[in-house]
């Protein structure tokens, strides 16, 4: 069996290349990365927040970076902003985390995982891919929010998160399917066409009563009484 070589398309992605543009941000110019393709990439968002807050810094001089280039930069800030603990114990579990936080770098350029709660801008559900805004100092928000005026639809989605709604919603409709079926009357059978002739013909008591005539046999003719007219 031939095995895909994934390498060209790792590298391409790799050395996706992503443009610059200088924009006044509170009175002092400074560089943001532009998007290359539509579609989620939070590693722009992480790097741009980085950006405006004058944390890690791009050269003037500089149009377009790779990607390669834009986690280099980030890695570094993560392991500069994240001083290792002279703790053993906390060491160990810094350390780890660090190394989890990078092993995120390639799902940035396509997406994190995030399950969101409706009922603050930034409440989620713990996932893994959350580590890296705790690494960066980056807080995540997002604008999925009931209305709660809204009270009927807040009572049904209350703290549940988005995945959570997500199985309601499914199991409901599995539900509503189940129910439908059974509801369904059972299919006809289809009568033989013994069982059709039987039921078009009347039944035996609405059929008007047999009468039966005999023909006259030769003896009771020549009995027959002369006709009027030999009396005559």
């Amino acid at each position: 069996e031939d095995l895909v070589d994934w390498r060209p398309a790792m590298e391409a992605e790799a050395e996706a290349l992503y443009q610059l543009k200088r924009i006044l941000h509170r009175g002092t110019e400074f560089p943001i990365l532009m998007q290359n393709e539509n579609g989620p990439c939070p590693l722009l968002a992480l790097c741009n927040v980085l950006l405006l807050r004058d944390a890690v810094r791009i050269h003037p001089d500089v149009s377009q970076v790779t990607f390669t280039e834009l986690v280099t930069l980030i890695g570094e800030y993560m392991l500069e902003y994240n001083a290792l603990s002279e703790d053993s114990r906390v060491r160990v579990n810094q350390q780890q985390n660090l190394t989890d936080g990078m092993a995120l770098f390639p799902k940035l350029q396509r997406g994190l995982d995030v399950n969101v709660r409706f009922t603050a801008v930034d409440a989620f559900e713990f996932s893994q891919d959350l580590l890296i805004f705790d690494l960066l100092n980056v807080r995540l928000l997002h604008g999925w929010l009931v209305d709660p005026q809204d009270r009927s639809t807040s009572a049904v989605v209350g703290s549940l998160s988005y995945n959570q709604l997500v199985e309601k919603v499914i199991n409901m409709n599995t539900l509503s399917q189940e129910a439908a079926s059974q509801a369904e009357p059972p299919a006809e059978v289809q009568p033989t066409v013994q069982q059709a002739a039987m039921a078009a013909s009347p039944p035996a008591a609405d059929l008007p009563p047999r009468v039966f005539f005999s023909q006259p046999s030769a003896a009771a003719l020549e009995r027959r009484p002369p006709s009027a007219a030999a009396d005559e």
